[in-house]
């Protein structure tokens, strides 16, 4: 009978433990999730999931295959996102004076601030001297 009363109390004490980690695992489980989405966001992923939307003012370049392309419009001052699809680093930097320069690591993101002056800037890369682009400032 006392064998039996202690297998009885263990299985209960179990079924209580269970259900004390199970809520414990949901409850935590939600937050986990969310901290995850938010670094991952502040962090600047490194690819962009392809049903992502971007804001209509948003003024990116984007590097692939040792090319750019810029998307504007761009005004002065305006924060410029640089996403590097390559698996190579690059940087975006302004053909004369000293506009920009901004290293780009392999498949990450940067930014740069777009020069407070209206007008057109010619950049390259310093590490593929076959890179060029224009970002447009207006």
């Amino acid at each position: 009978m006392k064998r039996t009363s202690t297998i009885a109390s263990t299985l209960v004490l179990a079924g209580i433990l269970t259900a004390c980690s199970s809520s414990a695992t949901h409850s935590n489980a939600a937050p986990a999730s969310s901290v995850a989405t938010s670094a991952s966001v502040s962090a600047g992923s490194s690819s962009m999931p392809a049903n992502t939307a971007m804001p209509a003012n948003t003024a990116m370049i984007t590097i692939k295959n040792f090319g750019f392309t810029v998307v504007g419009p761009i005004t002065p001052g305006q924060k410029v996102m640089i996403h590097n699809e390559d698996s190579e680093a690059h940087t975006v930097t302004a053909d004369s004076g000293n506009a920009f320069d901004v290293n780009v690591p392999a498949s990450s993101t940067a930014t740069l601030t777009a020069p407070a002056k209206a007008g057109t800037y010619k950049f390259h890369c310093n590490f593929h001297a076959n890179m060029h682009g224009t970002l447009t400032v207006g």
